[in-house]
């Protein structure tokens, strides 16, 4: 991390924040829409919101190590 800058960190924060939205709109919320079992559709709702909770994650650690 030292060897990016400040403009370069948020940068990276704001690619994983928008990467997050991206994934939870097409792994959780299309599939309850489409003619899945049930199963199918519990099953990619939470790996859908599992995954775009870790990339927040991500984006929020880089969010931390910016200076206001």
């Amino acid at each position: 991390m030292k060897d990016l800058t400040l403009a370069e960190i948020k940068t990276l924060s704001d690619f994983f924040n928008y990467l997050s939205i991206a994934w939870f709109t097409a792994a959780a919320a299309t599939p309850l829409f489409s003619p899945l079992p049930l199963n199918q559709k519990v099953l990619s709702f939470l790996l859908g919101a599992i995954g775009a909770y870790l990339l927040l994650l991500i984006a929020l650690f880089f969010a931390r190590n910016t200076k206001r």
